[in-house]
């Protein structure tokens, strides 16, 4: 599967912006007003929110976002244009590694842009 970089491009952007608050050990809950590091997002929750339209508080219900659980893992893949080895990769860097979103961006960028 090739990468979209446009796609790429779009969630690097959002992950560097700082208006979604991380989520660790989760996919989180997909707030914006989150309060804890359960409760925000994970890096491939900030792409779900893009592939869907629902990027800011004002276009997502009740100011959060759905759970991008495995029935959503593969639309989120294909609109990023990456494979299952490599959304893990990305949950791991999140989760296992405890990357930051910054951090993440900057490895998409020298990996896949």
């Amino acid at each position: 599967m090739e990468p979209n970089k446009e796609n790429m491009t779009k969630w690097v952007e959002a992950l560097e912006s700082g208006k979604f608050p991380q989520a660790r050990q989760t996919y989180g809950v997909g707030r914006f007003d989150a309060k804890d590091d359960r409760s925000g997002f994970c890096c491939l929750h900030v792409a779900l929110a893009l592939a869907t339209g629902t990027e800011d508080k004002e276009s997502s219900a009740e100011g959060r976002l759905p759970h991008p659980s495995h029935g959503l893992m593969r639309p989120i893949r294909d609109w990023l244009g990456i494979n299952i080895n490599q959304s893990h990769e990305f949950v791991r860097m999140n989760d296992e590694e405890g990357k930051t979103f910054p951090e993440i961006a900057t490895y998409i960028r020298g990996t896949y842009l």
